[in-house]
């Protein structure tokens, strides 16, 4: 569940929570970034930026955890194979969670 709306219109992630999807934009706001992640607007640390912009146009996940050295991992989800049953197979064993700042 997304916890709050910014009153930029942007989303703040819950601790643990993951947004996923298309990273189509980024917009700096007041000493915050604003992440357009699908369709949806996300409230992430301006640090995260220079860490963001070469995934624009790829498919992203971001996640919230209880770190305060890193509070917000990325991960860039590569193209996947469907299997049998149409679902999305990803073939490697590594999560491919990186360091959000």
């Amino acid at each position: 569940m997304i916890s709050s709306v910014e009153k930029n219109g942007g989303y703040r992630l819950s601790l643990y929570e993951e947004c996923v999807g298309v990273l189509n934009e980024l917009k700096e706001e007041d000493d915050i970034l604003v992440a357009l992640i699908g369709k949806i607007a996300v409230v992430l640390p301006v640090e995260m930026q220079a860490k963001l912009l070469p995934h624009i146009g790829k498919r992203i996940s971001v996640l919230h955890v209880d770190s305060s050295s890193k509070p917000y991992l990325l991960r860039v989800i590569p193209d996947q194979g469907l299997n049998d049953q149409g679902m999305a197979m990803d073939r490697s064993s590594d999560s491919g969670f990186q360091d959000g700042e």
